[in-house]
């Protein structure tokens, strides 16, 4: 839809053509890689740009957010759809196990920050 829009939309992961997913799933069910995830948009009428980011790794974070700013001078929206290990139980957050707690903040939240 960001494509659609015109929008140029930086489409960052692990998985890409020189380093594809080795692990026996993916997550949220989207196989493709970062460069076909921007070829989508592209073809859509946006401008796509691949870029390999570990999102568990605060420099390549910083690294994104820096290209960013230099490239386009702003941010306009952040989609977040990382995805960490399942969520197994739907109790409020405070009733967690600190372990599980924290593994959730680390994984869905702390990542993009």
């Amino acid at each position: 839809m960001f494509g659609e829009a015109g929008s140029t939309v930086y489409c960052s992961g692990r998985s890409s053509r020189t380093h594809p997913n080795t692990s026996t799933h993916h997550h949220a069910g989207r196989p493709e890689t970062i460069e076909e995830t921007a070829e989508m948009v592209t073809a859509a009428g946006g401008i796509g740009i691949p870029v390999r980011v570990d999102h568990n790794v605060d420099a390549d974070v910083t690294a994104l957010f820096k290209r960013i700013a230099r490239e386009q001078k702003r941010l306009d929206v952040l989609v977040n759809i990382l995805t960490g290990r399942p969520v197994s139980s739907w109790s409020s957050f405070g009733k967690q196990p600190l372990d599980e707690g924290r593994a959730l903040v680390d994984s869905w939240i702390w990542s993009h920050s």
